[in-house]
């Protein structure tokens, strides 16, 4: 932690230094075992030999670096404070006496999880003596947490209602806005750099790699079957059971999930069926998970079920005498998805595409080149 932050823990405990102790105490350097590491660039062997020197010449330790403790409370992870850390190792194979200030209260008392962890290492990236966070630092910090959905979660939290609607460019600004004032405002309150240099480039990379937070709509198999159900055209009717295995008006649904599964899972699921259901139809309901969705917009995501089309059909026209007929179809799960299941292959139709709305009525008929 940096001196402003354990300044703010030792107000906390003002009257109650003792239990402090408790929390925060000296232990070997070389018992600290791993590192938990923050900073990807910036002057990191220079401070670590500044360090050691100043360790040397009897330069006290300004703030605890914090740490976990291992179950046997023998060694510790080290979580924030990686400079010192090493320059007190280094310091000690000179002066053995050497000894680490070391705090367990964030995760002890305040139960850090690995988001946390993040947030306090950013804003104890530039304790005192060291070189401020560089912008490779702050960048990969910030844009790490628009990859893994993290900033969106936060921005959903304090805006609410006013969160922007990122699947337009206006909302996509925005969000890189927002975005911004909360990095800087929270983890990098002292950089020189301004939140409209932080907003450029969250702008930017999320418009780049079309990565940026998007209304997505993920489905259980329950309600993916109950969608289907409803909407699909045809007699099946399998409502809040969830059940894949269900044979109804000779159909049988499945899905799809991930992609990589279709070789295996689908393909045993439709030889299954073919060999007790003769004449029947295998349906799969490209149905999926929030990993295979990320970072995709329309257009990539079309191409994937187009992907998975073929897949699936070159598949089944590998049945003996096609004795059962194959059916592929989406639920909508991005925005300007319509609202409709969506009917990419269909052997019963000559592989025609079309779109089935709520009445199951036929919308749009086209060829379907697979």
């Amino acid at each position: 932690m940096k001196k402003e932050q354990w300044t703010e823990l030792k107000e906390r405990f003002s009257g109650r230094e003792d239990q402090l102790k408790t929390y925060v105490f000296e232990m070997d350097p070389d018992d600290i075992t791993e590192f938990s590491q923050a900073r990807i660039k910036g002057n990191m062997i220079e401070n670590i030999a500044k360090y050691e020197t100043q360790f040397l010449t009897g330069v006290v330790q300004l703030a605890p670096i914090s740490v976990i403790p291992s179950v046997d409370g023998k060694t510790a992870k080290c979580m924030d404070g990686t400079t010192r850390t090493k320059a007190k190792q280094r310091a000690k194979k000179v002066d053995n006496t050497q000894k680490i200030l070391v705090s367990t209260y964030h995760h002890v008392v305040e139960g850090f999880c690995g988001d946390d962890w993040d947030d306090f290492k950013d804003q104890a990236n530039d304790h005192d003596g060291a070189q401020p966070a560089t912008d490779e630092d702050m960048l990969a910090s910030i844009l790490g947490r628009v990859k893994s959905g993290r900033l969106a979660r936060i921005l959903k939290t304090t805006l609410g209602n006013n969160y922007p609607d990122t699947t337009t460019p206006e909302g996509l600004s925005a969000f890189a806005k927002e975005g911004a004032e909360w990095a800087k405002k929270t983890l990098y309150k002292n950089s020189s750099r301004t939140s409209k240099w932080f907003a450029n480039r969250i702008f930017k990379h999320i418009s780049a790699n079309s990565a940026g937070p998007t209304k997505m709509t993920t489905r259980t198999t329950e309600e993916c079957l109950d969608f289907y159900s409803n909407y699909g055209g045809t007699k099946y009717n399998n409502l809040g059971t969830g059940n894949v295995q269900t044979v109804s008006g000779d159909e049988k649904v499945s899905e799809v999930k991930e992609s990589h599964r279709i070789s295996v899972f689908n393909a045993a699921a439709m030889l299954t069926f073919a060999l007790s259901n003769k004449g029947g139809l295998f349906t799969v309901t490209l149905n999926y998970t929030s990993t295979e969705l990320r970072g995709l917009d329309k257009d990539k995501l079309d191409q994937k079920r187009r992907n998975d089309t073929k897949s699936l059909s070159d598949r089944w026209k590998l049945l003996k005498d096609n004795t059962i007929d194959l059916r592929v179809v989406s639920v909508p799960q991005v925005a300007n998805d319509k609202q409709q299941v969506q009917v990419h292959y269909d052997s019963r139709q000559n592989g025609t595409i079309k779109l089935l709305g709520p009445q199951g009525e036929k919308k749009e008929q086209m060829s379907m080149a697979i």
